[in-house]
């Protein structure tokens, strides 16, 4: 089955992206060029989720504004932590779990199937 059929589009695509990029972003502590890789990751899937931008999500209706400050926020800390490991690993661990919210909150519900209304429930 294609990514289509199945209701996934291009911008939730995007979001899964950057909601992987996140978690990869938060294991800066382990190994820091695995959270470079989380933190490009977190870009790209902030500009694959773009076209879906307009769209307002269940419960933070500004998800993407709030996605593109959270991973320029990981990549300023990334970028901070090469230098200042104490000040970048704290930007890049913030921006990692407020981009992770954001996706969480920001994600709209996909349905397994089509939705029946109240009159297809009624029996007769």
């Amino acid at each position: 089955m294609s990514s289509t059929s199945r209701g996934l589009s291009a911008g939730s695509f995007g979001q899964l992206t950057a909601g992987a990029g996140a978690l990869l972003a938060l294991l800066s502590p382990i190994w820091l060029p695995l959270a470079g890789a989380g933190v490009a990751l977190l870009v790209l899937g902030v500009i694959l989720s773009a076209p879906s931008a307009r769209n307002r999500g269940p419960y933070l209706e500004e998800w993407w504004t709030a996605l593109a400050l959270c991973s320029l926020l990981c990549l300023v800390g990334f970028g901070l932590e090469l230098v200042l490991p104490v000040v970048g690993g704290v930007l890049l661990t913030l921006g990692g779990v407020a981009a992770l919210i954001a996706v969480a909150l920001g994600t709209p519900p996909v349905a397994d199937g089509p939705v029946a209304d109240s009159a297809d429930l009624e029996p007769g």
